[in-house]
């Protein structure tokens, strides 16, 4: 199991601001920040880090920007064929 923070590979800080995906597919801050450039930065972080750890399955947090069913990294892993779960 490897643990990663998609948002922290994006560049995030952690804690931060909550974040959602608008009606437009970006990720807004409640502060009306677009962040859509720091979760794709880290989906394709994730991604790289599982296609050098030989990765088939992911495990990832449901309700999140990054990794919830419609998240920037769930889906990124999804069409790169790995199959996802989600943790509560």
């Amino acid at each position: 199991m490897i643990p990663v923070c998609p948002e922290q590979l994006g560049g995030l800080p952690t804690p931060r601001t909550k974040v959602i995906i608008d009606k437009k597919g970006r990720a807004v801050s409640e502060k009306g920040e677009d962040l859509t450039k720091n979760f794709l930065i880290g989906a394709r972080e994730v991604l790289k880090i599982a296609r050098l750890s030989g990765i088939t399955k992911a495990y990832l947090k449901s309700n999140s920007p990054s990794c919830g069913a419609n998240g920037f990294t769930a889906r990124k892993l999804k069409q790169a064929g790995i199959k996802v779960s989600w943790l509560d």
